[in-house]
């Protein structure tokens, strides 16, 4: 019995959350552990063309935080409700880029990907 770890990360048996760190701005991503850099070189998830389709979700998401802050700025519960949906729904698995989306917002509100989900389940969004 082998007692040897995946080189590269299996995004259906691992979280792949840790492994990777994204700027939505640019598109870049970042391998925070082995398996992660070894992952963005063997996958060519560094490439040009990948970091244009992020940075294209990160404005995306960039806009509906700036709906979010300006709501909770004017204490619009209900625009502020919406953007925090429209932020959730970037982050569903079937989204493209989605580890993007979860990590802006887990950068830009501190809140994880479930922790929106049990805050949808509660009605408070």
């Amino acid at each position: 019995m082998s007692t040897e770890k995946a080189l590269l990360i299996n995004p259906f048996k691992v979280n792949p959350e840790r492994h990777f760190q994204f700027d939505a701005y640019t598109g870049q991503i970042l391998g925070l552990t082995p398996q992660g850099v070894a992952t963005i070189d063997v996958c060519g998830l560094d490439r040009r063309s990948l970091e244009a389709q992020r940075a294209i979700k990160g404005a995306k998401l960039l806009r509906r935080y700036k709906e979010f802050v300006l709501a909770s700025g004017d204490n619009n519960v209900l625009a502020q409700n919406i953007a925090l949906k429209a932020l959730m729904d970037e982050c569903r698995s079937k989204e493209p880029y989605a580890a993007v989306a979860r990590c802006f917002v887990k950068q830009k509100l501190k809140l994880s990907y479930s922790d929106l989900l049990a805050m949808k389940r509660k009605g408070l969004i």
